[in-house]
């Protein structure tokens, strides 16, 4: 077996690069400059400047088609041989098929190798060569070759591999050279698709309405305007599925198309966005108070009661029920503001359907303490019957060479006796007050684990728990027997909460490490949004840091806010805990984060909550 030819750190083997970048973000940078059009000559020496840096001392080759699409035109990047052309020509056909035959990539033992285009590599002591095709969709356009004086590393075909996928998705660079009158048309033409394709990626194809992706976008922006109310409206179609089942989906995507028109015409007098959340669902964003966008939707329904939509030559009766939300002033997530606006819809389902009611927080007196207790009595009744639900964030890894803590973040919902949704801002802070809170850990507990056991797809996932949990030494031992009976304690992690004390740090402590002795891991959640303990990250025995949204979204227009989330990375990486920034929801958000040395991200921008488990393998 031949060994690996490593003899010092280079960027072939995950190191940062001379000019201190890493290998992913220079084939990010690739990636944009190969959008640019240019000549073959042009190509060529980008492909030097990014890819020799990148792949360390290795021979590099990249092939691209030549005119005739009949050869591969093979230019050596680097680790010319003596006497030998910068430029070969090689017919496609025996380029390609050792590729077609294999797959992916394929890595060849030189000496013993009885090709004659490779015998002088072998004979000026090269050993391996690592081939990767480049493709467009079924089609290989392009080859890239890298070989080696001794074994080819893992981390080397690693990079190879993504490399080749960049260049891939960037395939229309790799045609064959056209001729000189034709470059700007096709330049023009290429411009064209790419604009065509990011309308059609936001762009709801039955009903022509932006999709759920441009709302998210959207609610973030209107909830960070400086100046002006904003409300947000989610609209759920009445029996839609009645109308599918008696008329047909056919019939039923005309109703679609119909209230989607009815709607639209609501921006003509209002400024207004109306879009497709999918399925039955219709969203509406108002640049104005959320009681002038309640009186208009007020207004569309009772047009829909008044004059029904004509679909396949037939009247077809349809209403909706909608909730509003008041976005301006209350500092929410993405996440919360769409609960809150479906929460009201529900609501508005349970009053009869065909109504449109206005939710807004804080309407209930907090110093009220019979409410409080009648829905503390909804939340024990809703934990001991069962009727909880679970969903889950995917958590996505940044740093280079590590993987995330966690594949997603398990959250619960809960459903009172009317068949309203309650929230964990609504019910967790009660929970604990009431001393609830250590039954619905257990409901939760009981069903996370169990549905790890049973299969789901995540490597590692994480759930909450309250530390007044943690306090409970007859909570712990039976989470202890839970997880350790079933074996999945390394594929889980622990949140606990910091918007709230921590308590006794030494209890809480003790009870972690008896919980550790199962496999589990241990988060600290919402960092920096409440009583921030930087005592408790040295103290506890934490393996992840979540640093809370509210300092994500801050950081691009607060100083006071970029210096705390600076902080709190770098307090994580000085004690080699791994950071999640929580709360993306823009590009802008994840650049930053990227470049203040977060390990992983979670939020709207990289993937909403979703029905856990979606499916099983």
């Amino acid at each position: 077996m031949v060994g690996n030819e490593v003899t010092s750190p280079r960027a072939g083997d995950g190191a940062a690069m001379a000019d201190g970048r890493s290998p992913l973000t220079s084939l990010a940078m690739l990636s944009d400059e190969l959008l640019v059009p240019g000549t073959r000559a042009e190509l060529v020496t980008l492909l030097r400047a990014r890819l020799v840096p990148l792949l360390g001392d290795a021979r590099l080759e990249v092939g691209l088609p030549a005119e005739d699409d009949a050869h591969l035109e093979v230019h050596v990047l680097r680790g010319l041989l003596p006497g030998e052309p910068e430029v070969c020509v090689h017919p496609t056909l025996g380029c390609l098929e050792r590729v077609r035959e294999q797959g992916r990539h394929l890595i060849t033992d030189l000496p013993s190798t009885g090709t004659p285009r490779l015998r002088p590599l072998a004979d000026a002591g090269y050993r391996q060569q690592l081939l990767v095709p480049v493709t467009s969709g079924p089609a290989t356009v392009g080859l890239l070759l890298v070989t080696t004086r001794g074994g080819i590393p893992d981390r080397l075909t690693h990079l190879s591999v993504v490399a080749a996928a960049v260049l891939s998705s960037r395939a229309d660079r790799f045609s064959a050279p056209r001729h000189p009158d034709d470059r700007q048309l096709l330049r023009d033409q290429v411009t064209a698709l790419r604009s065509r394709a990011r309308v059609l990626e936001r762009t709801d194809p039955l009903t022509r309405l932006p999709n759920r992706a441009a709302a998210f976008q959207a609610i973030g922006e209107a909830r960070d305007a400086e100046q002006g109310e904003r409300s947000f409206a989610l609209i759920d179609l009445d029996h839609l599925k009645m109308t599918n089942d008696r008329l047909g989906h056919g019939l039923g995507d005309g109703v679609l198309r119909g209230v989607a028109d009815r709607l639209r015409a609501m921006g003509e007098d209002h400024p207004i966005t109306v879009y497709r959340f999918g399925g039955d669902e219709f969203a509406a964003l108002n640049e104005g108070p959320a009681d002038e966008l309640r009186d208009v939707l007020e207004t569309v329904s009772a047009d829909l009661a008044s004059h029904p939509l004509q679909v396949g030559g037939r009247d077809v009766a349809t209403g909706f029920s909608a909730g509003v939300y008041a976005i301006t002033g209350h500092g929410h997530g993405i996440e919360e503001i769409v609960s809150r606006a479906e929460s009201a819809a529900q609501q508005a389902k349970r009053s009869g359907r065909g109504r449109v009611v206005l939710h807004e927080p804080g309407t209930s007196d907090p110093g009220d303490n019979r409410s409080d207790l009648l829905r503390m009595d909804a939340v024990r009744a809703a934990v001991l019957t069962g009727r909880l639900s679970l969903v889950a964030q995917p958590v996505v890894g940044i740093a280079d060479g590590a993987s995330s803590p966690m594949d997603a973040e398990v959250l619960v919902r809960l459903t009172d006796e009317e068949g309203r949704l309650l929230l964990p801002d609504d019910f967790v802070a009660l929970a604990e007050q009431y001393d609830v809170v250590s039954a619905l850990d257990r409901a939760v507990l009981t069903r996370v684990v169990r549905t790890l056991s049973d299969g789901c797809l995540e490597r590692r996932v994480s759930c909450n728990v309250s530390p007044h949990s943690m306090l409970d030494p007859v909570f712990v031992d039976w989470a202890h027997d839970l997880v350790a009976g079933s074996r999945q304690g390394p594929r889980l992690v622990l949140e606990l909460t910091e918007r709230l004390p921590i308590g006794s740090t030494q209890a809480v402590r003790a009870g972690m490490e008896h919980l550790a002795g199962a496999g589990v891991e241990f988060a600290l959640d919402d960092f920096g949004a409440g009583t921030t303990s930087y005592g408790n990250l040295r103290e506890l025995p934490l393996q992840v840091l979540k640093v809370d949204g509210v300092l994500v979204r801050g950081c691009l227009t607060s100083e006071v806010d970029l210096a705390m989330l600076r902080s709190s990375l770098d307090v994580a990486r000085a004690l080699g805990i791994r950071a999640v920034a929580e709360g993306i929801e823009t590009r802008d958000q994840l650049a930053a984060v990227i470049d203040l040395g977060a390990d992983a991200v979670q939020g709207y921008y990289l993937g909403q909550p979703r029905p856990w488990p979606g499916h099983t393998p």
